[in-house]
């Protein structure tokens, strides 16, 4: 059975954009009103896997799986990736399905923004 715990799923690894949790489908920051509309709009999880491609004659890059929850615009809200298996990756939306809107909202000790 899945652990319901995030960090064994993976989910340390979430990018965060400078400006913005949220970027558009061109990967640009979200402005605010992007998200007051997002806010209305139907929402899906994409998972999907990184093309690998040779970096170096020894080092490859990508392989591994991400998922992104993206509105019906195209509005990408969150998203993460370093997951070795599509198993693990979907593992870790299904702790978000279940888990995430009871999620209390917290700063994080230490760091400064």
């Amino acid at each position: 059975m899945a652990s319901d715990n995030p960090s064994a799923a993976g989910l340390t690894s979430c990018k965060r954009h400078e400006d913005s949790l949220a970027s558009n489908d061109r990967g640009e920051p979200a402005m605010s009103d992007e998200l007051d509309v997002a806010a209305d709009e139907e929402c899906r999880f994409e998972i999907f896997r990184e093309v690998e491609r040779q970096m170096t004659s020894t080092l490859f890059s990508g392989g591994d799986w991400h998922w992104q929850l993206v509105t019906t615009s195209g509005l990408i809200l969150a998203e993460a990736s370093g997951y070795p298996t599509e198993q693990t990756c979907r593992v870790a939306v299904a702790v978000l399905q279940r888990r995430a809107a009871g999620a209390p909202v917290v700063a994080k000790q230490g760091e400064q923004r």
